[in-house]
């Protein structure tokens, strides 16, 4: 592997779906293009994911997005990774998306990304991809108010104890974020999946399918690491805000596939 650090070396962007939440910022195009702040949304996830390790990437979106991510990130060779591309030819919710990216994992385990999580600060992700062994480890983060989100639950020796997407009651304050491992079986899995009330499958569902076999590992992220979905109006500007004040501290590292690039080795610092 290029960069010589993981024992995962692919991952899968999402970055379909509709967007209606942002629909008034992006004028209907797709939410991952929009800038935010210095850099469109979806690098965000890219360079998080490059910093980890990862150098072999599959880009899932909407047949009318898939040329303008083309042209926006190439075939990868910029930063020396390589990225693929691939559409979904309708909204299927996230598991759904996961599922056109079967062929590419080709039976190796993956890790998965939503285009619009952002993330500032290590959150273990290169040591998980590195000690992987087998079934799925997700990322939760403390969250004031979880009932957006899937929220895990833990008993007081810190096990695993429930996994509820966007409960009305939370049973805790973990909210699930972004940021997936999966090893080969996440497909069948998958293909196993019935359509929610929303009539798409869930990625709730999948991590439960790990969980009910005892195969489902959760990293609990401490709160010194920011974590924001900035799929709605608020949650959009937050990140643009942190954004905006990491760059006035100095940090170029957000959203800077090129910088990840660098740090790992995969391009030369003079770059």
């Amino acid at each position: 592997m290029e960069a010589g650090v993981s024992g995962v070396d692919r991952a899968i962007i999402l970055a379909g779906g509709s967007g209606t939440r942002l629909e008034e910022r992006s004028g209907g195009a797709n939410k991952h293009l929009l800038m935010l702040h210095d850099a469109p949304m979806v690098l965000y996830p890219l360079a998080q994911a490059i910093e980890a390790g990862l150098t072999r990437f599959l880009l899932v979106t909407t047949r009318e997005a898939l040329p303008t991510f083309r042209a926006l990130l190439g075939d990868g060779a910029k930063w020396g990774v390589t990225i693929e591309f691939a559409s979904q030819s309708r909204p299927d919710g996230v598991a759904g998306a996961l599922a056109e990216g079967e062929g590419f994992a080709a039976g190796k385990p993956c890790c998965v990304l939503l285009g619009d999580n952002i993330t500032d600060g290590d959150v273990g992700l290169r040591e998980a991809l590195q000690d992987f062994r087998g079934g799925a480890e997700v990322f939760a983060f403390p969250f004031e108010d979880p009932r957006a989100y899937a929220v895990a639950a833990f008993s007081s020796e810190g096990e695993l104890v429930s996994l509820e997407e966007k409960p009305a009651v939370p049973r805790g304050s973990w909210a699930v974020g972004g940021i997936y491992i999966y090893d080969a079986t996440a497909f069948d899995r998958i293909r196993g999946i019935a359509p929610s009330s929303r009539e798409e499958r869930e990625i709730t569902d999948l991590n439960r399918s790990y969980f009910a076999e005892g195969l489902l590992r959760v990293h609990r992220v401490g709160g010194h690491v920011f974590w924001n979905d900035a799929g709605t109006p608020g949650s959009f500007d937050r990140a643009v805000e942190h954004v905006a004040l990491a760059r006035q501290r100095g940090n170029l590292r957000l959203g800077n596939p090129a910088r990840a690039a660098v740090e790992v080795g995969l391009l030369p610092r003079e770059e």
